[in-house]
């Protein structure tokens, strides 16, 4: 959700620089700082997806605990439950990038000076078989599909399935492995070595955190001092947000490792109340895969049905609050269509598999 608001400031808010060129602050009132506030409170886009990339290591170290993953089996796996939805999100940006000429085909112009324009121009003009077929494999030509820019996490991702058969037995190796990495390939000029030099620090922690998940020495810390673990958490969303919005990359994913090392390990072993929240929460992860696929195309639909009828290419007022319950009916659409089709299926091989190694078990 936090990526879903971040993206929609991208596309329906002028932004915070140009926001206070057009309100100075010396005009503003308290309750002016502390909308503005909440403005930047969701500037921290990327360092969130940082925090997914932990969460994926975790998920799928515990993944091949649980199932005893043989190698085929795990692609296979990961292919029927990733690719789907992806396949229908590149159709489904596609035809919101056509719409969009449609409704307002001034967008396509290059005439318009912001970002958000200049990259549907260069997306529109690049929708070709080329494009489409490097985007089969999670990769950009000069713009991604449709402007989806989300799309740039999923190679990250689809890398990680590929290596992680071979490291998930091998944590601490792994993660020694990611870190030496980081240092010596960090500031290479070899684009492709991009995973390891900067991404698979944070799924080896992830992996790493899974190991050590059940430390009775860890388990006994949180407990004791679970009030100050929780002011720490609270600290470092803050310095995520600060670092992220300062661009200080280096030191947000650091400050990133350390929120998600302790929040996971305080979520693990503090039991939250069951109520309301936390159902609405467990919703929003049943459909996160398809939320994360499908809100950006739904935003740039509305900013030009917004900027058809307005004639307004730049939002001053905070109408990208609006867009996010629509963003969130339509992800839930997109996953109830495809994504709960490709469970079931994930599902039923599951049931297949356990069966047969039950099976052989029994041979045995």
């Amino acid at each position: 959700m936090y990526v879903v608001i971040y993206h929609a400031k991208f596309i329906l808010w002028c932004g915070g620089n140009e926001y206070i060129k057009a309100f100075p602050r010396d005009k503003w009132s308290f309750g002016d700082y502390l909308t503005f506030a909440s403005d930047i409170f969701t500037s921290a886009g990327f360092e969130m997806v940082l925090v997914f990339f932990i969460l994926s290591g975790f998920f799928i170290a515990k993944s091949f605990d649980k199932n005893n993953w043989a190698v085929k089996d795990f692609y296979l796996n990961r292919i029927v439950r990733i690719y789907p939805p992806y396949l229908f999100s590149l159709l489904f940006s596609i035809v919101i990038l056509l719409l969009i000429g449609q409704i307002n085909p001034d967008l396509f112009s290059g005439a318009i000076p912001f970002e958000r324009n200049q990259r549907l121009k260069v997306a529109y003009e690049n929708l070709n078989v080329e494009s489409v077929a490097f985007s089969l494999i999670f990769i950009s030509t000069k713009e991604y599909i449709g402007m989806n820019m989300v799309y740039w996490s999923l190679l990250i991702e689809a890398v990680f399935y590929i290596i992680i058969p071979f490291v998930v037995g091998r944590p601490v190796s792994y993660f020694v492995f990611s870190f030496v990495c980081v240092i010596l390939l960090r500031y290479t000029p070899w684009t492709y070595f991009t995973f390891f030099s900067e991404f698979s620090i944070y799924f080896a922690l992830g992996v790493l955190i899974y190991k050590y998940k059940d430390n009775s020495g860890v388990s006994t810390i949180i407990k004791k001092y679970k009030w100050p673990l929780l002011i720490l958490i609270i600290i470092l969303i803050f310095s995520v947000v600060v670092l992220g919005t300062l661009k200080l990359k280096y030191y947000s994913g650091l400050a990133v490792a350390l929120l998600s090392l302790s929040t996971i390990f305080f979520l693990l072993k503090i039991q939250l109340p069951e109520g309301w929240l936390l159902k609405r929460l467990r919703f929003l992860g049943e459909i996160s895969y398809s939320l994360y696929l499908s809100h950006f195309p739904v935003l740039l639909l509305l900013y030009a049905i917004i900027t058809k009828y307005t004639g307004v290419y730049n939002f001053y007022t905070r109408i990208y609050w609006t867009a996010i319950p629509i963003t969130l009916l339509v992800a839930y659409c997109c996953y109830w269509a495809v994504e709960k089709r490709t469970k079931q299926v994930t599902s039923v091989f599951l049931n297949k598999r356990t069966m047969r190694l039950e099976v052989d078990e029994i041979k045995k």
